[in-house]
């Protein structure tokens, strides 16, 4: 490819079944919708260092890629750009990354761990939904949005830590997370869920229980908002656990007493 190039067009490489390697060009500011959906032996991906924007579904479906190393400039990961990548197993994302579309990594299968940069303040709904394998992933502090359904079926998920600056947590952002053990909530925690219980969670999901873990009174103001750590265990009865936000669905606010 040309080194004046700056973007490539909707669905340019679409359905290209014999590419398998891809070095983009170093004045490449953006990839556009499905430009390489459905490369379905596309098994490696060259990033340039001016990338900004991965479009819509850019690299859906591109079953063989194992592993991505972003630009060091990108700014915007968008809806669906990895989805169905099922042999996507390590994914490396810059400083400089502010939101991930919705969908954007879903069916990645092979996907264990992902580390999200301090810059990201925004993840879309089922953006990591059916990540089947992924047992752990850090939620950025400065993380604002945390979209529906997020880490549904994330069924090697253990456990996960709200940041501080997220406010309401979906009803079924971990539902049918088989396997999740303890989910830590931040300081700024308001409402959890938005409806109660999700459909199929008493046959799915999972047996929980809160605990309050407030701050030391130096630590906090008054009325200071205490962070939570929800427990999840077994249900012995059934060998089924019951949705994580059965219960604490029912709760929207906890505060700390100072009497």
């Amino acid at each position: 490819m040309g080194d004046a190039l700056t973007h490539l067009g909707v669905n340019f490489f679409l359905e290209c079944k014999s590419l398998r390697y891809i070095s983009l060009p170093p004045s490449l500011k953006k990839l556009e919708e499905q430009t390489f959906g459905n490369c379905s032996n596309l098994e490696s991906v060259t990033f340039n260092d001016k990338l900004e924007i991965i479009g819509e579904g850019c690299f859906a479906n591109c079953v063989k890629l194992k592993s991505i190393i972003v630009s060091k400039n990108l700014r915007i990961i968008e809806d669906g750009a990895f989805h169905g990548c099922y042999d996507l197993e390590k994914v490396t994302l810059n400083s400089k990354l502010l939101s991930i579309g919705k969908s954007s990594f879903q069916n990645c299968h092979s996907l264990k761990t992902l580390n999200l940069p301090d810059s990201v303040t925004k993840i879309g709904s089922v953006a990591l939904c059916e990540c089947k394998k992924l047992e752990e992933c850090r939620l950025p502090p400065n993380l604002r949005s945390l979209g529906a359904g997020c880490f549904q079926k994330c069924e090697s998920l253990k456990s996960i830590v709200i940041p501080d600056m997220m406010e309401v947590v979906d009803a079924v952002c971990f539902s049918s997370c088989s396997e999740l053990e303890s989910v830590v909530l931040g300081k700024s925690v308001m409402a959890l869920g938005e409806g109660g219980e999700p459909r199929g969670a008493n046959r799915r999901g999972l047996c929980c229980t809160l605990v309050t873990r407030c701050a030391s009174p130096e630590e906090r103001s008054d009325n200071a908002f205490c962070t939570l750590v929800i427990r999840c265990a077994r249900n012995s009865n059934n060998n089924h656990r019951r949705s994580l936000f059965s219960l604490a669905s029912l709760v929207y606010l906890f505060a700390c007493s100072l009497d």
